[in-house]
């Protein structure tokens, strides 16, 4: 098995969709994706890489990891629920963020 982390190996994961969508309160954003395993060996996804498109004080993070927790067998494609937390004084409004996956970057788009 191999284990997907932010600083390694997620581009040996890949995702069908153009944008994720989370939504909810600050604290527990939530949402659907589909993830892919190309690769002949099972898959164990941590996390991605995650970046802010915001910058001062709009930015959630200028740095953080995507949670994923979930492992794929060698061929499978599935829609994974996520979840991502932000602080909890978060106001209202839509965040935009890119993660890494499989080489490319996707925009993930949080509505709180």
């Amino acid at each position: 098995m191999i284990t997907v982390t932010a600083n390694e190996l997620y581009d040996q994961v890949q995702s069908q969709d153009e944008e994720i969508i989370l939504n909810g309160p600050p604290m527990h954003l939530t949402g659907n994706f589909t993830l892919q395993n190309n690769t002949s060996e099972m898959l164990f996804i941590k996390e991605l890489p995650m970046r802010s498109m915001a910058e001062g004080k709009a930015a959630f993070a200028q740095q953080a990891n995507f949670p994923v927790n979930t492992a794929l067998n060698p061929g499978e494609v599935r829609n994974h629920f996520a979840w991502f937390s932000m602080n909890p004084q978060t106001p209202p409004g839509v965040y935009e963020a890119m993660v890494s996956v499989g080489g490319n970057e996707k925009r993930v788009r949080m509505v709180v």
